[in-house]
């Protein structure tokens, strides 16, 4: 008994449960917002503080040692209040177990546009194809050489995949290959790899229009640029922003969500309950369900009737 507030296991339970709940609160709010981090450490970080101030003031309201009464009146309400708490703390903290839920359908749109993205190559490859064929039919109603009609179509070639563009496609694959290693939605920064993806597919789209504004001689004037948009481009990026629905989307909280919050308040309560009350506290936390009259308690936590049986015994101890 009368045990003082210190640091227990108890406590490390607790903050655990409150890291887990921070980090949880902020990846579901991150993707509800689609990516505002800075308005997901404010949430979480008030939830945070709402959960251990109301928790951890129980437990000190528990183990004071003097005005009994009106501490386990801010006791009780500080405990009543709690599960409101966890109820609104349940709102942002859900949304990352929704997403969870569709993790199978993000990484699959996720890979799917990271593949369409490397397709920008593959139309630009076969743009450079009907590029070379329609060279080939002018050159053959040209009264050439077969060497100078040779000659000019590996022109064409080697300018439009030249070994400068096969290297920018080597180091686009090796770039994507890691992006789309592994994607999970326990990465909360996949958002940053979405963007990066999206400003990507259009830098190469761009870079490689520039290389085909070039053309020879031979060819017509009219001979349209490699450029935006392409087929793959656009289902790339249609892809990605497809995935905003998948993450953003309110769901009741599923099963998971409710399960885990419970196992946390539980582990939130333990500092609480194994905190001793004072041995002079005589009134307990749910003895105003008790039909005792108000008035009978005074502020230490003992009965009128008890301090007035204590004065007279106090009185004939003196007499004597």
């Amino acid at each position: 008994m009368n045990k003082k507030l210190r640091f227990s296991w108890s406590h490390i339970i607790a903050f655990l449960a409150l890291i887990f709940i921070a980090y949880v609160t902020f990846m579901g709010v991150t993707y509800y917002t689609q990516g505002s981090y800075l308005i997901a450490i404010i949430v979480a970080a008030v939830s945070v503080a709402l959960l251990a101030g109301i928790i951890l003031g129980a437990q000190v309201l528990k183990g004071v040692d003097r005005k009994f009464h009106r501490s386990i009146v801010w006791e009780r309400v500080l405990i009543f209040l709690s599960p409101l708490i966890i109820l609104a703390a349940l709102v942002p903290y859900s949304h990352f177990w929704t997403v969870l839920g569709r993790e199978s359908e993000i990484v699959e749109k996720f890979s799917t546009a990271v593949k369409e993205s490397q397709g920008v190559f593959t139309d630009y490859e076969s743009y450079a194809k009907n590029r070379y064929a329609q060279l080939r039919d002018v050159l053959a109603k040209q009264q050439l050489s077969d060497q100078q009609r040779t000659n000019r179509l590996n022109e064409l070639e080697m300018w439009l995949l030249s070994d400068n563009y096969k290297s920018f496609k080597q180091k686009v694959e090796t770039w994507t290959s890691q992006v789309s290693k592994r994607p999970s939605v326990w990465n909360v920064f996949i958002f940053g790899n979405i963007n990066k993806i999206e400003q990507a597919v259009t830098q190469w789209t761009k870079t490689l229009n520039e290389t085909s504004m070039r053309h020879l001689s031979p060819e017509s004037t009219n001979v349209q640029p490699f450029g935006p948009p392409n087929p793959h481009q656009q289902k790339a990026i249609a892809d990605l922003k497809d995935m905003s629905g998948l993450y953003t989307d309110k769901s009741f909280p599923n099963v998971w969500a409710v399960i885990t919050i419970l196992v946390c308040y539980a582990m939130l309560l333990f500092p609480y309950l194994i905190q001793e009350r004072h041995s002079r506290n005589c009134e307990r936390f749910w003895d105003f369900l008790k039909k005792t009259p108000k008035d009978d308690f005074g502020d230490e936590g003992t009965s009128k009737n008890t301090r007035n049986n204590d004065s007279d015994i106090d009185e004939r101890t003196a007499e004597f």
